[in-house]
Order: C-alpha cells, then sequence, then structure tokens
C-alpha cells in the first residue's frame, strides 16, 4: 500500500526543488569562463572604450615599463564582483607628471566599457624613491591609501562613487594618452 503525501512532504518537496533551482543559478560561468563578464549595465556604444583597446593605450604610452590592466573577478553568495587593476613603473620624479599619470590611469580605467568595475579601481604606481599616490590626489574625497607602510605607497584605490564624482557617468571618456 502507497503512503499517503501530506501537506508537509509536498512542502518539503516544493522547497527542495526551489533550493536546487536557485543554488545552480549561479553555476553558470559566462563565456564558459573566458575573460572579465561583460557588463550588462546599460552604456552608449559611442563612449568608452573596450578592455582589450585600453590595454593596447596604456602600454603604448612613453615613459612606462610594466604597465597592465587586470580584472579581479569574486563572487559573492550568487553575485559577481569586478574591480579592475591598473599598473605601471614610472622613471619621472616630476610630481606633476606623477599625478597627471595616476589621473590618467584612472580615467583609463573608467572609460572601460565592457567591463563594470562594480568594485571600483586600483590603481598602482611604482616611483624611485617611491611616493604615497593616493596623496597626489588631494581633491579626490574618499581616495583610499595608506602612506605608513612602503608596501602600499603605490597603490590607491577608487571606490564607484569616487570615480562617479570625480568621471562623470560610467563609461568615461577615452583619455588622451
Amino acid at each position: 500500500m502507497a503512503h499517503p503525501v501530506t501537506v508537509l512532504n509536498k512542502l518539503m518537496i516544493a522547497t527542495a526543488g526551489v533550493l536546487v533551482v536557485v543554488g545552480c543559478a549561479g553555476c553558470s560561468s559566462p563565456e564558459g569562463g573566458k575573460g572579465p563578464s561583460v557588463s550588462q549595465t546599460s552604456a552608449s556604444e559611442s563612449s568608452g572604450q573596450t578592455l582589450a583597446e585600453a590595454r593596447a593605450q596604456l602600454q603604448g604610452r612613453g615613459a612606462l615599463t610594466d604597465a597592465s590592466i587586470t580584472v579581479n573577478e569574486t563572487t559573492s553568495g550568487f553575485q559577481e564582483h569586478r574591480r579592475l587593476w591598473l599598473e605601471a613603473s614610472t622613471t619621472s620624479s616630476s610630481e606633476e607628471e606623477q599625478r597627471a599619470l595616476v589621473e590618467y590611469m584612472f580615467a583609463l580605467g573608467w572609460s572601460i566599457s565592457d567591463v563594470d568595475a562594480d568594485q571600483g579601481i586600483s590603481v598602482r604606481v611604482h616611483t624611485q624613491p617611491q611616493v604615497t599616490i593616493g596623496e597626489l590626489l588631494p581633491d579626490w574625497n574618499g581616495l583610499q591609501y595608506r602612506s605608513t607602510s612602503d608596501s602600499f605607497k603605490e597603490v590607491a584605490v577608487a571606490p564607484r562613487k569616487v570615480l562617479e564624482r570625480q568621471l562623470g557617468r560610467w563609461p568615461g571618456a577615452v583619455p588622451s594618452p
């Protein structure tokens, strides 16, 4: 004789089914796990540039070595997050040139239209002697940096709200090299 299905059993089965569906919603990887996720945020087709174009522009800029742009992707629960990392070394000891370089790198990262950096942009600039690059941008309220440790002086992090306030809507204009 078959066991009667109770209301409680039906609820448990339905709940388990919902949990399986919800749990698998985050299991797929965009583009088969290749490269950064393309943003679903609506951006004007005529503004900004692609990640590949920005990489070429940074590497083509004179007086820089070890120039790179990488995308740091993380997952929290079912949410994917991205932070852009722009890095370069310069031999310039001019504070004005260093400031212009840091501003350029933030603007370049903000101009990338196919990666929505919801976690902001990190810029690392190596100088000799090493300066605290965050101190080069005193009018960028909310810029995160440390001036106490030699190992962190070369890094500044701009959260998305700081980028929007300083550079306007995303994606921003492509800066001049």
